[in-house]
């Protein structure tokens, strides 16, 4: 983004990829012009969430990475679990997985920044109605205090890019019709 302070960037983040966007936003909001979080939402973890993930940690350091995720992917798609186990957990390493769980612990939400980027910015949120990650209450909180916002509600679960292509793609062009996303 840096590189090219010319362009206006879109973004499109999924679970801590949303997180992350919003991390942008509040370092570089002059650069991006919109920014779409599926599976995410505007809120810090709370404590209860911040323990859940230094047990989360804990058993990482203690079990091992394969522990974690056999229980991370039946968690949040049962069906699937032992699918994305097989596809996934041989790309992943236990320090990126143990930074990533540090990071949304410990991550601080500037709400200010995201509402004054929502002032002449659009910002949206693709909500599947069966993530149990992440509470409906949080997720519409705070949309209401947005001046540019919208959610769209699909089917599917926390890993709806994976299980909901065809629903995802559809979302995107319904908040922004001008956008065109091709999810592969």
């Amino acid at each position: 983004m840096q590189t090219r302070p010319d362009h206006k960037w879109i973004l499109v983040g999924h679970s801590l990829g949303g997180y992350l966007s919003l991390e942008m936003i509040h370092q570089h909001k002059e650069l991006i012009s919109g920014c779409f979080m599926i599976n995410s939402h505007l809120h810090m973890d709370t404590e209860n969430k911040k323990r859940v993930r230094n047990k989360q940690i804990r058993l990482i350091e203690k079990r091992g990475l394969k522990a974690y995720l056999r229980v991370f992917y039946n968690n949040i798609d049962p069906i699937n679990a032992h699918k994305w186990q097989k596809e996934f957990g041989p790309n992943l390493n236990k320090r990126m997985v143990l930074d990533h769980l540090a990071y949304m612990r410990d991550r601080e939400v500037n709400f200010d920044s995201i509402r004054d980027f929502s002032r002449d910015k659009y910002l949206g949120i693709i909500h599947a109605k069966d993530d149990n990650i992440i509470s409906n209450k949080n997720v519409f909180s705070k949309l209401s205090r947005l001046s540019q916002a919208q959610i769209q509600v699909i089917p599917g679960g926390h890993l709806s890019p994976l299980n909901q292509v065809d629903a995802c793609a559809k979302a995107l062009p319904k908040m922004w019709p001008h956008l065109s996303f091709l999810l592969a």
